[in-house]
């Protein structure tokens, strides 16, 4: 096989081997050139792809703390709130003039909390350690 190459080459003409020559020297660089732009160009996009992952689990996380804080804040509403704490302390009894008192002391303060509290807060339940009044009154 090396002795046919030699052989073609030997064979050809001086336009023809100067033409070979010419594109062998512009060819091979350029292959290397390309293969190294390619790798460039994969890592740029790697590197690319992960910053922009970062960045969105970045906001995911400051968006979570931030609702949590939010719920904190709204449960420390109700939970400190000298109104309700006075209405749960008293004994519950299943009559209308207890619904009526709930109705007016308990419910516009939950609404109010809910109304401001930038969370929406679908089921919002009051626990107490009261014996009178069961485990989820008022949901």
């Amino acid at each position: 096989m090396k002795n046919w190459v030699s052989k073609t080459y030997a064979d050809m003409s001086l336009l023809k081997k100067l033409t070979f020559a010419f594109t062998m020297t512009v060819l091979i660089p350029v292959i290397f050139l390309g293969i190294y732009t390619s790798r460039q160009t994969q890592k740029e996009i790697r590197l690319e792809f992960f910053e922009s992952n970062l960045t969105i689990i970045s906001q995911i996380r400051d968006t979570i703390n931030w609702k949590i804080e939010n719920i904190e804040v709204t449960g420390d509403n109700i939970i400190y709130n000298s109104r309700i704490e006075s209405f749960l302390q008293r004994p519950f009894r299943d009559t209308p003039d207890d619904v009526i008192r709930y109705k007016h002391t308990l419910a516009p303060i939950i609404n109010q909390t809910r109304f401001f509290s930038q969370n929406r807060l679908h089921h919002l339940g009051l626990f107490y350690t009261n014996p009178t009044i069961p485990e989820l009154w008022g949901s």
